[in-house]
């Protein structure tokens, strides 16, 4: 999709995955997560698509995502979405080169 995208002019902007948490890991191990991640990243470094890493955001010191940031281990909510919300509005506007302010959910 991504060379479909560039194909048409259009900004490219991919996602990095979330880190999870608690019974979630074992179907998502972490090391998979980051494994994936880093390609994300190379892929986006060699086409010049623009990575937007929610991951380092999201994860804390125990490599896990942060607790207040879920209700399910899995799936970000509202504290989540606002911290995910300026980080997709700034990779938005290095897309369109420019400097809108920020916005919050």
């Amino acid at each position: 999709m991504a060379e479909l995208a560039r194909s048409h002019n259009a900004k490219v902007i991919i996602a990095s995955l979330l880190p999870v948490c608690g019974a979630v890991v074992g179907s998502r191990p972490p090391a998979q997560i980051l494994a994936l991640n880093a390609w994300i990243k190379s892929y986006c470094d060699q086409t010049g698509a623009i990575y937007l890493d929610y991951f380092s955001a999201m994860v804390g010191p125990d490599g896990l995502l942060r607790q207040e940031l879920t209700g399910d281990c899995l799936h970000p909510n509202a504290a989540g979405y606002n911290v995910m919300g300026p980080l997709a509005q700034a990779a938005i506007n290095q897309a369109l080169g420019t400097q809108k302010k920020s916005f919050r959910y």
